[in-house]
């Protein structure tokens, strides 16, 4: 192991509670040392004391500093030596140093808190050498700025038993140096920008091809085109294996249209979500007998090291295209992933990356086609893949959203149609909750081939009778999702698990395996604990997790593995099978993993507003920060207001409809799933609310949506 040095851009860097710097800090070990006193490991000559609580509750050790002295960069240095974790000295202002106080101080800066704890989320598993590029969320490493500390904590939680954190206000000389409203000025504050010529930037990344990096910087990708124009030229096979989610799916039709029109010799295989996610060697039997085959991977493949083996003794040639977090081990074969240095933007998608493949080979076939004219498809697999929509995401999304509004792909033509979305003016707001459940639900209920074909056919008729099965299957989704969400709920009321660490539910296999996890992402919403929903079937059990910060349920999972099966994911999502005698001691084990945690949620507010401010000029100028995503989400606003005609609507009655008035100012305003709250609202009180435009008929209003409440 070595030591990574990080320089951050702000000095922040105390704790709202001993929970949080519990996960993710060994804070400052000469203070730690009379703390704890002489219980922990003795570095001797190093000259302080490592508690046995850090040792083996962390997978990694960070130390903050106001500068680091050549005894600093030693010392860590020798607790990695000693520990054989990463160690990471993350450095601030010079003179600042914190010191144990900040452990109990009643702060609310929690901003150094959460870049460390995004930084180091995806960093767990992977070798200390790829650690800053394996980061989650470090945008200061390439050029971005990271969010900004809160500048006030409501201590009372809300309706959902949330804390809210209101973002700083920008200064005066922010909002003159913009030349625009205080409002506005807040929203890039709380984004983190600080200058016009960063907010420039954020701008320009709408400008196509401002932003968009050249695919030569990705490792590998020369050999990766030299190996496909010649299986172009010969006439060789190429097979793209992708992967049933919409990221995907959007990933394999792309590569699938790419190659077609560079006269490549080209099929897919998707796997039935039941064969589970990733590589399966068995691709080998439909490749039998090609000549010279080459296997491209899409979105899936940067872990299944023993799968290629198996593959590369068949004679079959792979080139990897993958986004997700690198191994300890990477395939011994070419390997494209963005993650991989010295690529300069580590959070593409799927789709992304193979984006990156696909222009780069366009480049010697300019006249077949034209890399922006699949930028419809990168648009939405990224923004339907929850990856963040900053740097080259976002500059890759907004061109997307302009080729959508351009484009002739029948599938999606009918699918917006389908979705009652103008595709003359998609946002990302519409992929993420019209167009990608309708993408996904092909692979959660019957096969994704469904949605693949939908997005490469030419043949109108064909396209149109796919989203309608797509149209059909969704629906069939929620409704699942809605049936067997109620009977777990009921099953954890029934069992008294709604207080428990981790809650763990079991359905049979009546239950379709593809909404097991949608039922979990329930269960999380509700319960506001971690939760794990186990398929019975012929005593096995595949279950679907979901946690929430700071429980890293793939870090908890591995400390049970003996009673697994397979199992993989992310620190907030994983699926697992296992055999069906082992559930009560994995529910026992996952328990005693989980109950060390403090799991209530933060909710942030970007900035407070006036009701009045929240009007058709506000509309305007929130179309600025758009498109809006994962780490660029629409502005919440922290307001008062008096709360009347309260009212339970939807088919089946699971939203809240009311209005919202202060002064003169009355706007309605809608909670979405929210029904069960309704009793609680009346009189003056608290919201957070987003600013909308509620599109109906022809008539437009503004529409206040309701995020959180609580008494004023």
């Amino acid at each position: 192991m070595t030591l990574k040095i990080i320089e951050t851009l702000y000095r922040g860097c105390r704790f709202r509670s001993r929970t949080e710097a519990r996960w993710a800090v060994f804070f400052d070990a000469l203070s730690m040392s009379w703390v704890y006193e002489k219980e922990g490991y003795d570095l001797g000559q190093e000259g302080y004391y490592l508690p046995d609580f850090w040792l083996t509750e962390l997978n990694c050790f960070v130390e903050i500093k106001g500068v680091a002295n050549e005894e600093e960069r030693r010392r860590c240095a020798a607790l990695s030596q000693h520990t054989e974790k990463p160690v990471y000295l993350f450095i601030g202002s010079p003179g600042y140093s914190p010191t144990i106080e900040s452990f109990y101080g009643d702060y609310d800066d929690s901003f150094y808190f959460e870049m460390i704890r995004r930084h180091l989320v995806d960093c767990e598993n992977t070798s200390i050498s790829r650690a800053a590029i394996c980061a989650k969320s470090a945008r200061f490493e390439h050029g971005e700025k990271p969010s900004p500390k809160g500048i006030s904590s409501m201590n009372s939680l809300s309706i959902r038993s949330r804390q809210w954190l209101l973002r700083d206000a920008a200064p005066p000389s922010f909002v003159e140096e913009l030349g625009c409203s205080a409002l506005l000025a807040s929203l890039f504050w709380a984004r983190g920008y600080r200058t016009l010529l960063e907010v420039s930037h954020f701008f320009n990344l709408k400008e196509y091809p401002y932003g968009i990096h050249s695919a030569s910087l990705m490792l590998g990708m020369d050999q990766a085109v030299t190996r496909i124009r010649q299986a172009i030229t010969e006439h060789t096979p190429i097979m793209i294996y992708g992967d049933y989610d919409a990221d995907g799916v959007t990933s394999t039709a792309l590569m699938y249209d790419v190659l077609k029109a560079c006269g490549a010799l080209v099929h897919t295989h998707i796997p039935d979500r039941r064969e589970g996610y990733g590589l399966h060697a068995t691709i080998v039997n439909s490749m039998m007998g090609w000549n010279s085959p080459l296997l491209i991977t899409v979105d899936c493949g940067i872990k299944d090291t023993h799968a290629i083996a198996d593959i590369l003794s068949a004679g079959i040639e792979v080139i990897v295209t993958d986004h997700h977090v690198l191994g300890h081990e990477l395939p011994d074969c070419i390997c494209l992933n963005p993650k991989q240095e010295p690529y300069p933007y580590t959070m593409l998608a799927g789709v992304g990356t193979a984006y990156k493949l696909a222009s780069a080979l366009i480049s010697y076939y300019p006249q077949r086609m034209r890399a922006r004219d699949i930028l419809d498809l990168v648009a939405v697999g990224t923004v339907a893949d929850l990856v963040p929509l900053t740097g080259e995401n976002r500059a890759l999304v907004s061109a997307g959203l302009k080729a959508i509004e351009q484009s002739t792909r029948p599938g999606l033509k009918e699918l917006c149609q389908l979705a009652k979305i103008d595709q003359r003016a998609v946002t990302a707001t519409d992929i993420a909750f019209f167009l990608g459940p309708r993408i996904n639900a092909a692979g959660r209920l019957q096969h994704a081939d469904l949605a693949l074909e939908l997005l490469t056919t030419r043949d109108p008729l064909v396209a149109r009778k796919r989203a309608n099965q797509l149209n059909t299957l969704n629906q069939q989704r929620q409704e699942l999702t809605s049936t067997y969400t109620k009977k777990v709920f009921a099953q954890i009321e029934k069992q008294g698990k709604a207080h428990d660490p981790m809650i763990v539910a079991t359905v049979d296999d009546s239950c379709h395996a593809g909404i097991i996890g949608l039922i979990a992402g329930h269960i999380v919403e509700h319960y506001g604990r971690p939760a794990l929903v186990l398929r019975v079937h012929d005593g096995k059990a595949t279950g679907s997790a979901r946690s929430l910060a700071p429980l890293n349920i793939v870090k908890v999972l591995d400390d049970h593995a003996s009673l697994l099966i397979r199992y993989g994911g992310h620190a907030l999502a994983a699926g697992l099978s296992m055999y069906a005698d082992e559930i009560p001691a994995l529910e026992i084990a996952l328990h005693d993993s989980a109950r060390a945690f403090d799991y209530t949620q933060t909710s942030h507010a970007d900035a407070y507003a006036a009701l009045a401010d929240l009007n058709w000029t506000l509309i305007e100028e929130q179309q600025l920060l758009e498109p809006f995503g994962m780490e660029n989400h629409r502005p919440i606003y922290f307001i008062m207001a008096h709360v009347s005609r309260v009212r339970t609507m939807g088919t089946q009655n699971q939203h809240i409809g009311c209005e919202l008035s202060k002064d003169s100012t009355t706007i309605k305003a809608v909670w979405w799933k929210a029904a069960a709250y309704a009793d609680q609202l009346h009189g003056t009180m608290a919201f957070l609310v987003s600013l909308a435009v509620n599109d109906w008929n022809g008539n437009r209003e503004l529409q206040l949506e309701i995020h959180d409440a609580k008494v004023a």
